[in-house]
């Protein structure tokens, strides 16, 4: 209702496609003429806008529920397990190193005593930085064991320098070193990946 007290009408599409006003003059049919309130022509006014309605924040936290996103997780590989099976074995030979040292007991020469205590803490980082690597396939625990390794293999070298080494001594540190490269190719492999 207006000012003058008259029912306010809608705009509705008359017969040639144009607009009219209830009260007024217009081109179409007198069915065309409709009274409304301002409440039921909100909604008319609202679809004549010129963009689409802005979407709110629960419809982007449905649409975030609808769509969830798949994190791969890692695990070892075949070959990352061989290399850490070789790793740990290694371990354990250089935490064992002090307790039996080469040579100590024919008065051969054999690695000091310092480079078995040296290898023996080597082995226990190796051994701690393998149950990581198994059970989270971390590349930091990866890179740990092969870390240690390597270093390992180093203390062995001056078997080959070194003048009255016994011959089978040499062989072992020839095959521990070729092992260890091994080794440390496996651990450093890409893990696989698998879908959590």
């Amino acid at each position: 209702m207006d000012a003058g007290g008259n029912h306010a009408h809608c705009l509705v599409p008359g017969a040639a496609g144009q607009f009219s006003r209830g009260t007024g003059k217009h081109s179409g049919p007198a069915r065309d003429r409709a009274p409304c309130s301002r409440a039921a022509a909100a909604p008319m006014l609202a679809s004549a806008g010129d963009g689409p309605a802005p979407h709110t924040s629960e419809e982007h936290a449905m649409t975030a529920q609808a769509s969830p996103v798949t994190v791969p997780a890692r695990a070892p590989s075949t070959r990352n397990k061989i290399g850490l099976v070789l790793a740990a074995l290694f371990g354990l030979g250089d935490l064992s190193s002090p307790f039996t040292p080469v040579g100590a007991d024919d008065g051969q020469a054999g690695p000091p005593m310092p480079v078995l205590v040296a290898d023996a803490v080597l082995g226990v980082v190796t051994l701690v930085a393998v149950v990581f690597a198994w059970r989270s396939a971390s590349r930091v625990a990866a890179r740990i064991v092969a870390g240690t390794r390597i270093l390992s293999a180093l203390t062995a070298l001056p078997a080959f320098f070194v003048s009255g080494v016994p011959a089978p001594v040499v062989a072992l540190v020839a095959v521990t070193v070729v092992l260890t490269i091994v080794c440390v190719v496996l651990v450093l492999a890409p893990p696989r990946e698998r879908t959590a």
